[in-house]
């Protein structure tokens, strides 16, 4: 690759119901991803990686949303979810009382 940035657009059959990129963070880099609130929440609660769950969580926190507020408390409360996202969406609820 020999540009600052790269962009593709891919055609498909039907809308998705999750689009994840680079779930294993091998890209050592910021990656400005823009997709749907619902795939985000899907993303953060049944995501591939643990590493595309915690973008997912870390994403949420960051947004004025009712409903990734309570995706967030969701996940938080799930004990069958990860510790590590649980308690990332509890700081992320956390952080964004403190607004």
């Amino acid at each position: 690759m020999d540009s600052k940035d790269a962009a593709t657009t891919v055609k498909l059959s039907g809308k998705p119901s999750q689009v994840s990129i680079d779930p294993n963070n091998t890209i050592y880099m910021g990656i400005a991803i823009r997709k749907e609130l619902a795939m985000w929440i899907e993303e953060a609660g049944q995501g591939p990686t643990v590493a595309a769950r915690l973008d997912a969580v870390d994403y949420l926190k960051d947004l004025d949303s009712d409903v990734a507020r309570a995706a967030l408390a969701s996940i938080s409360a799930n004990e069958a979810v990860d510790s590590e996202i649980r308690q990332a969406a509890t700081s992320a609820l956390a952080v964004g009382e403190s607004r």
